[in-house]
């Protein structure tokens, strides 16, 4: 996300909360929100009444056998900073290394735009709610024929999970956000379940996804590193003395209290036996009750962005990643083990299982079980400066080695490949065909021909040809084949395109400049202008569409034709073209290069 945009909204955030505090403003606040529900059930209401008046379905436009290429579309909830970076902004890095283009958009802005999704192969609805609008959005892309995933990051879809999560907290939880966060339950396994397939952060949230989804059903794609990541862990340490030793915990939202509350008595016991001890809290923590003797060795940041969080947890000495044990901590990624390896701070966590997959215990981090557990490992680190270093670079060499983005977006490429292959997808475009008719009504090509089964052609129709670019992306046919006049912009984008193209002449149209029923095709052969003028009705246009076909020719494989009049006609006019038979097209198709 931009950062200024990221500053914006939560600034925005801030005034709503200093609105919602006052009487007068949160009754103000109710009633605006009252009234867009009514808006949207009238909305909807007048849709059910009134067919003829809703949006218009997009055209279908079928997936095509990925192993040509692939585009994925992201849909996305932008709102959540850090799971924004992770899940959304890391992954388009990863498959960019990995040569597939992505792109993503909110998906407030996608619900009033379904077209966004006709020209990519493979859709992700990344942590969107299952309100109606989404749900139909979800049906329209469905229905295209796109490989449509559901990927989420936590038990977000799960009431009773997150119930029980809640009740754990010992009511650090506030019943306000208690209830937002069951209530929002439903909307995203409604949105999850209206998915054809998933992806998880872990192998544990994979299992609980696809109690819902079915077995198999659901991708497992961890958390990496991205360009910062990257350049931050090559970045050398400052030389520090100090004599206090910092114990760092962050955290982006309300709901980690309870996390830091969990280990707060094994915390409280460090910071009376060492009085260097100081507690980093970064983000929205409150201070639980145990810690309160010792506020003034509790040190405070505000919500910081990606970059700035990772400068201040450069300069911790020990990193904490408390969670309380269950299935919903143990489908938490294991981000902030990673995000402290890449600058070299050794972590203790909670020993859920994503963590015992990526901890060595007692060499890349250390994994505490109990209370008892998180005071021996504290104080263990808080004494031993030597292994505090060596935990923290041996850390940092494993999340180098197992968390490069190339080769995440390499897997998930092929497990997106493979999902596709699996489900069918295959070439299904009534555009990919080549039909050329001879003198005697017979095909020059058919799919049964040998050399047909090598090549895919994409002959562009009229209602193509202001997306152009859009289909060639999509489709990354072998070759183009134009049939009719272009403009000068698709002739631009249709050579800048890189794609080996044909042009095929039927008619006189490239004489004429598109005129309709010039007074005879023979009055057409000439280079003269002032003869040309007397056969056309517009010198202008017939001049620059002969000079673009010129130009067109230098850069095709070939100019062709299926009649031996017209080839001559051509000819004439200075534009040669070869008279085409089957066996002269697949000469020149497998002479010609191929896509890259």
């Amino acid at each position: 996300m931009d950062p200024q945009r990221d500053i914006r909204w939560r600034r925005l955030k801030e005034t709503f909360s200093a609105l919602e505090s006052r009487p007068a403003s949160r009754t103000l606040l109710q009633a605006c929100a009252r009234l867009m529900r009514l808006r949207l059930r009238a909305g909807r209401a007048l849709a059910r009444l009134l067919p003829g008046k809703s949006k218009p379905s997009p055209p279908t436009l079928h997936g095509l056998d990925l192993s040509r290429g692939q585009r994925v579309l992201i849909i996305a909830e932008d709102r959540i900073p850090q799971c924004y970076r992770y899940r959304v902004q890391q992954k388009i890095e990863q498959l960019d290394l990995a040569g597939i283009e992505a792109k993503a958009v909110p998906w407030t802005e996608a619900v009033y735009r379904p077209e966004l999704a006709r020209f990519y192969h493979t859709v992700i609805f990344y942590r969107v709610p299952g309100y109606p609008h989404v749900l139909d959005l979800i049906h329209d892309v469905r229905r295209m024929g796109k490989l449509v995933f559901y990927e989420t990051d936590d038990i977000i879809f799960d009431a009773e999970i997150q119930r029980e999560m809640i009740e754990s907290s010992h009511r650090q939880i506030s019943r306000k956000l208690q209830k937002q966060v069951l209530d929002g339950a439903k909307y995203y396994r409604a949105a999850m379940l209206a998915c054809a397939y998933g992806i998880a952060s872990t192998p544990a949230l994979a299992e609980q996804m696809e109690k819902h989804l079915g077995d198999g059903r659901v991708l497992v794609h961890p958390n990496g590193l991205d360009q910062l990541g990257e350049r931050l862990a090559k970045k050398t340490l400052p030389a520090t003395e100090r004599s206090e030793i910092r114990l760092f915990y962050g955290s982006g939202t309300r709901t980690h209290d309870a996390d830091l509350a969990l280990i707060a008595p094994a915390l409280a016991d460090v910071m009376r036996q060492f009085g260097k001890a100081r507690l980093v809290l970064a983000g929205h923590i409150s201070l639980p009750q145990p810690l309160e003797p010792y506020e003034d060795q509790v040190e405070r940041l505000p919500l910081l962005d990606a970059e700035n969080y990772l400068d201040a947890l450069r300069f911790a000495d020990i990193n904490l990643a408390p969670l309380a044990p269950g299935v919903f901590a143990d489908s938490k990624s294991e981000i902030k083990w990673l995000e402290a390896a890449l600058v070299q701070v050794p972590t203790v966590a909670s020993a859920t299982r994503t963590f015992r997959a990526a901890i060595t215990h007692g060499q890349t981090g250390l994994l505490a079980s109990s209370m008892e557990d998180w005071s021996d490992c504290l104080v263990s680190l808080v004494r031993d400066e030597p292994k505090r270093r060596r935990i923290g670079e041996a850390a940092r060499q494993a999340a180098v080695v197992k968390y490069r983005a190339v080769d995440l977006g390499k897997t998930l490429v092929r497990k997106l490949r493979k999902v596709a292959a699996d489900a069918g997808a295959r070439v299904d475009d009534e555009h990919l065909a080549l039909c050329l008719i001879g003198e005697n009504a017979a095909p020059l090509a058919t799919p049964d021909d040998p050399w047909w089964q090598s090549y895919a052609v994409f002959q562009p129709e009229p209602e193509d040809m202001a997306q152009l670019t859009e289909y060639l992306h999509y489709m990354l046919p072998d070759v183009v084949l134009i049939t009719r006049l272009l403009t000068e912009h698709v002739a631009a984008e249709l050579k800048q395109s890189g794609i080996p193209f044909l042009i095929l002449l039927q008619d006189a149209d490239w004489l004429a400049g598109g005129e309709e029923g010039p007074a005879s095709e023979s009055n057409l052969v000439t280079q003269d202008p002032v003869e040309l003028a007397r056969s056309v009705r517009d010198l202008d246009a017939a001049m620059t569409s002969r000079r673009r076909l010129a130009d067109l020719s230098s850069h095709s494989m070939a100019v062709i034709s299926l009649n031996e009049e017209l080839a001559a006609l051509y000819y004439g006019a200075g534009l040669p073209c070869d008279l085409v038979t089957a066996k002269k097209l697949a000469s020149i198709l497998e002479s010609g290069d191929k896509a890259p």
